[in-house]
């Protein structure tokens, strides 16, 4: 079992997630912007973060920067989950442990979980 956030705008995206991660026996918190993520993880240290790039106000990158900033995260997993057609674009996706392109196939990201605990 690990502590996941799960950080998404899109609402239907997020509560799918946040179900799907809920049956496999994790703890998921949710987050619908980077400024929500930023406040969960400084206060439940998550295991995994489950990113979107584009979210309002405070967007993924800045959220990647701020966790890779601070050495107590440092066990911190990022798995950017992201609809942006050249993530490559942004240098702070260098800095996740895996990028997976929208929309990733359930079983696929329950690996990648659980190859990172």
């Amino acid at each position: 079992m690990a502590k996941i956030l799960v950080a998404e705008d899109d609402e239907l995206t997020r509560y799918l997630l946040e179900l799907t991660l809920q049956q496999q026996g994790h703890l998921v918190a949710t987050a619908m912007n980077g400024r929500e993520a930023i406040t969960i993880i400084a206060s439940e240290q998550p295991d995994i973060v489950l990113l979107d790039l584009m979210m309002p106000g405070i967007n993924g990158m800045e959220v990647i920067r701020t966790v890779r900033d601070e050495p107590a995260f440092d066990f911190i997993r990022i798995i950017v989950i992201t609809g942006t057609a050249q993530p490559e674009k942004y240098p702070e996706i260098a800095e996740a442990d895996l990028v997976l392109s929208k929309p990733v196939p359930i079983e696929a990201l329950l690996e990648h979980i659980q190859s990172f605990l």
